[in-house]
């Protein structure tokens, strides 16, 4: 299951999972360290930064943002 980092709010990362549902992780759960947009995946018990599906998710939103105001 993939999360989206909405937000990160003292010891906790807001994230939106594949269903759309809000879920809350506590910071002592990551591996690395995260930002806003990041896409985490669980991988033995901890939190990673998927770093391919987040630079290709990033490039999505900019076409869209592109396609937007052209």
């Amino acid at each position: 299951m993939k999360i989206i980092v909405d937000r990160i709010e003292d010891n906790l990362i807001i994230g939106e999972r594949e269903d759309r549902e809000m879920v809350r992780i506590n910071k002592n759960q990551l591996r690395d360290s995260v930002k806003e947009g990041d896409v985490l995946v669980l991988k033995d018990g901890k939190y990673i930064v998927d770093e391919e599906e987040t630079n290709r998710l990033k490039e999505e939103v900019k076409n869209m943002m592109e396609g937007l105001f052209q």
